[in-house]
């Protein structure tokens, strides 16, 4: 077999090529970033300055999350409710206090009185039904009885229905203190 002649082009090539693969290969560091070639080593390389490895991240400083935070400027915590307590070394008006006065007691709102809590209607709504003559009729349990009612009938002479749903019935007292609405119990 004859030996192939290579062509002066393609030699020229593969030297490139060979070039290009020994310039990338010295210019590679181990650790996979690219050095400049600096004598004394890359100053942006924090191992070769004396810092620590960029692969290991900060510490979070989670002993700084309990210690005990600043009162903010304006005396104002976005997560509690009311208004701010006002700074004793200043008037009211926010003006700077007289030395030597005493901040007036803080002023203390008149709490509302409270309203009775009525006890709920102890019945349950557990069956509706709607005939084209009778009209819409609810089934109420007190745990002894069920009682059938129409709109407008009255329970044991304390409870009046004022409304009847398909899946709600709305209940009040008789003497007015108070309206509730009963879900359908299982629907």
């Amino acid at each position: 077999m004859a030996a192939r002649q290579v062509s002066p082009r393609v030699l020229i090539l593969l030297a490139l090529l060979l070039a290009a693969a020994v310039v990338l290969f010295v210019s590679w560091r181990p650790g996979g970033r690219y050095s400049t070639g600096g004598v004394g080593g890359d100053r942006r390389d924090p191992v070769a300055a004396g810092q620590s490895d960029p692969a290991v991240p900060p510490p979070l400083g989670l002993d700084a999350m309990g210690a005990e935070r600043a009162a903010p400027a304006n005396k104002r915590d976005l997560f509690r409710f009311g208004q701010a307590a006002p700074d004793p070394a200043t008037a009211g008006d926010g003006t700077p206090r007289a030395p030597g006065r005493a901040a007036p007691p803080p002023v203390q709102p008149n709490p509302e009185p409270a309203l009775p809590q009525l006890e709920p209607i102890p019945l349950r709504y557990v069956v509706f039904a709607e005939t084209p003559g009778a009209g819409r009729v609810a089934g109420l349990s007190d745990g002894r009885f069920i009682y059938n009612a129409r709109e407008g009938d009255v329970i044991e002479g304390k409870w009046r229905v004022v409304k009847i749903g398909p899946d709600a019935v709305i209940i009040e007292r008789v003497d007015g203190t108070g309206r509730q609405t009963l879900r359908l119990v299982g629907g």
